[in-house]
C-alpha cells in the first residue's frame, strides 16, 4: 500500500473502533479498505487461518508483520479486496482477523463481500461531458468553495451512469494533496453536498468522489478539470 492509503485505512479503522455502531465511521473505514491492500500471512505458500470459537479467520495485517517472519515456512503476500474475497470463499472462512495482537479486529466475510461487490459495480459505469450551459452556475459555486480549501488541487464535474441507475447523474471528482486526512476529505464532501444541493435540477443529485477511486482515475485521464489550484 502507498503511505497515503495506509494512513487513511489506519485513521478510519481507529476511528471506527472508538464506536463500532457509528454508521458513518463504518462507511469511511470500508471505503478505505476497498482502496487498500492487506498483507496476508502464508505458511508454505498457503493462507494462515486462525481458529476461534466463532470459526476460522484469514489472518491479515495493515503492515508487513516482520516479527512473525522468523522462519522460512512463513511469508506474506499483499492482496487487494477482490483477491481477499476469493481467499475467504475458498477457505469458507468467517472473515478476516486484522492486526492480531495489536488491533485484533474481526471483519465479517459478508461485509467484505458486500464492499467488493460495490467496487465491482463501480468499475462498470459510463461517463460523459456535461452541457456547460446547464452546469456553469454549479461549477462557479463549487470553484468558489474549493478555492478556500488548499488541500484540493483539482476538480472535475462529469455525468455518470452506474449499472444500477436508469440515467446519468452529476459527479464531482476532487483531487486532494497527499497530506490531506480522511477527516478533512469527509468534511469537505459534506460541506459541498449541502451547499450545492439547491443549484441542482429537481431530478438530480450530486455524487462526490476522488481521484483515488476508479471513477476518479478514469475521469482524470479522459476529462479536463474545471478547477486547478494555482501554484505561486
Amino acid at each position: 500500500m502507498s503511505k497515503t492509503t495506509t494512513s487513511e485505512l489506519l485513521t478510519t479503522l481507529d476511528a471506527f473502533l472508538t464506536d463500532i455502531n457509528d454508521q458513518q465511521k463504518a462507511l469511511e473505514f470500508y471505503i478505505a479498505l476497498g482502496k487498500s491492500k492487506l498483507f496476508i500471512l502464508l505458511k508454505y505458500g498457503m493462507p494462515v487461518l486462525k481458529e476461534t470459537e466463532q470459526g476460522k479467520y484469514l489472518q491479515a495485517y495493515t503492515a508487513k508483520p516482520e516479527q512473525l517472519l522468523t522462519s522460512s515456512e512463513l511469508s506474506t503476500v499483499s492482496l487487494g479486496l477482490e483477491r481477499i474475497t476469493q481467499e475467504l470463499k475458498a477457505a469458507d472462512a468467517m472473515g478476516v482477523l486484522l492486526d492480531e495482537q495489536t488491533r485484533n479486529v474481526k471483519i465479517p466475510a459478508q461485509n467484505i463481500f458486500q464492499v467488493n461487490n460495490l467496487l465491482q459495480q463501480a468499475k462498470q459505469f459510463k461517463l460523459k461531458r456535461l452541457d456547460t450551459d446547464k452546469t456553469l452556475e454549479l461549477e462557479n459555486h463549487i470553484r468558489r468553495l474549493v478555492k478556500q480549501k488548499p488541500e484540493i488541487t483539482s476538480a472535475w464535474l462529469v455525468g455518470i451512469k452506474l449499472t444500477t441507475a436508469s440515467d446519468y447523474e452529476y459527479m464531482l471528482i476532487l483531487e486532494y494533496s497527499a497530506e490531506t486526512s480522511a477527516t478533512e476529505k469527509q468534511e469537505t464532501v459534506v460541506e459541498i453536498a449541502e451547499s450545492a444541493t439547491s443549484l441542482l435540477p429537481d431530478d438530480q443529485r450530486l455524487l462526490i468522489g476522488s481521484t483515488e477511486e476508479v471513477v476518479g482515475q478514469v475521469t482524470k485521464k479522459e476529462y479536463a478539470p474545471f478547477y486547478i489550484k494555482r501554484k505561486f
